[in-house]
């Protein structure tokens, strides 16, 4: 059951990225990475549409579901971007901050 948890909080962080980009970005491409080992889990999504001043939307509801999500998974999520250069969602998600990942 709690790693069914997880597997819907990182689902709903990719859906609310997935759905900004679309929405907002003007995008033309949009990259995942994903490397999972032992210890972690890292998630990089990119994209090459427009990009935003972080600190001017960081108090939009979209950005704060995402980090509220992620603190829910002890998990540190970063966004880089600036405008006219596209943006950047890093996560990572350490296992042993887990109990059933353990």
């Amino acid at each position: 059951q709690h790693k069914n948890e997880i597997k819907l909080q990182l689902l709903r962080i990719v859906q609310e990225i997935v759905n900004n980009t679309l929405k907002h970005a003007k995008a033309t491409k949009l990259e995942f990475l994903i490397r999972v080992t032992t210890t972690s889990t890292a998630l990089i999504i990119r994209e090459n549409g427009v990009g935003f001043d972080v600190k001017l939307k960081a108090n939009g509801l979209g950005l704060k579901n995402i980090e509220l999500r992620s603190q829910l998974l002890n998990a540190k999520c970063r966004f880089k971007s600036k405008p006219n250069f596209g943006s950047t969602f890093q996560l990572y998600l350490k296992h042993d901050l887990i109990p059933s990942l353990k």
